[in-house]
């Protein structure tokens, strides 16, 4: 039995060698592999040396920049540097101006070679106003999908679609409803605008329930159990029929029309 033991214990000690050395050349192999991926993210070539700005208005440049730069400045491992065509943080520095700028409605990051990139802004576009009425009196750009994104200028007149409501505090970067409903709520305006009735003001008294203010002093009370749709189509009939005169002296003789009874117009 000696002779047996000896002969496994001698090929015991071949297969350990044998192992360690496989474990020593993959070691030496996966070592030489990173040295060569480190080497060749530090490469000058591919570094980041060019960032431009374009397409924005009224957001600072300089603030864009810092975003950026923050995001070139960090390293993997301690030791590889973000700043190069591989490793460029495209989506975070995304995220973060959108996050932190709500006056940017997108951001598109592209490269133009190995070591310049391009951020592109699209900004927001104030199509309507919100306004709190309930405090400050002051008044908010919002975008066509209803989010409130900067203050807003004092304006002699009233050049845009105003609302008020809903939104109780801190407006900037909040939404008027969503976009599918405030889009059906700015129709509904429009067309109230197109029929003559000179709306001035559409304040959402809660989510549910709604009143349109007139020029007049007048006013238009809704809900949501039915369409904007309908409402105008009762409107309307109610306007042929010639219940309801589509100008300004004979609407500052009426004090509401609420069309939240069904089928039934009420008018006082």
């Amino acid at each position: 039995m000696r002779p047996t033991s000896k002969i496994n214990s001698s090929l015991n000690k071949r297969r350990r060698l044998s192992l360690l050395k496989k474990v020593g050349y993959i070691t030496i192999f996966v070592l030489f592999f990173l040295s060569l991926l480190v080497l060749g993210l530090t490469n000058d070539k591919i570094q980041i040396k060019s960032v431009s700005i374009t397409g924005n208005i009224s957001v600072p440049k300089e603030d864009i920049l810092n975003i950026v730069n923050n995001n070139l400045d960090k390293k993997y491992l301690y030791i590889i540097r973000t700043d190069n065509f591989f490793l460029l943080k495209r989506w975070t520095i995304k995220r973060e101006i959108l996050r932190d700028m709500k006056k940017v409605r997108d951001v598109n990051i592209s490269f133009s070679g190995l070591d310049a990139f391009e951020v592109s802004i699209t900004e927001r576009v104030g199509k309507y106003i919100w306004c709190d009425s309930t405090t400050t009196s002051k008044c908010y750009f919002m975008d066509e999908d209803g989010l409130v994104f900067t203050e807003a200028p004092e304006f002699s007149g009233h050049p845009f679609q105003e609302y008020s409501g809903l939104i109780m505090e801190n407006p900037i970067g909040q939404s008027y409803f969503n976009n599918v409903r405030f889009k059906q709520i700015a129709q509904f305006f429009s067309a109230l605008d197109n029929m003559k009735l000179e709306p001035k003001l559409f304040n959402a008294v809660d989510e549910h329930k709604y009143e349109v203010r007139l020029f007049s002093g007048s006013k238009i009370i809704v809900d949501d159990k039915k369409s904007f749709e309908r409402n105008i189509q009762d409107l309307q009939a109610v306007i042929d029929n010639g219940y309801i005169k589509a100008d300004t002296q004979s609407l500052k003789k009426i004090q509401y029309i609420d069309l939240t009874f069904g089928n039934k117009v009420i008018f006082k």
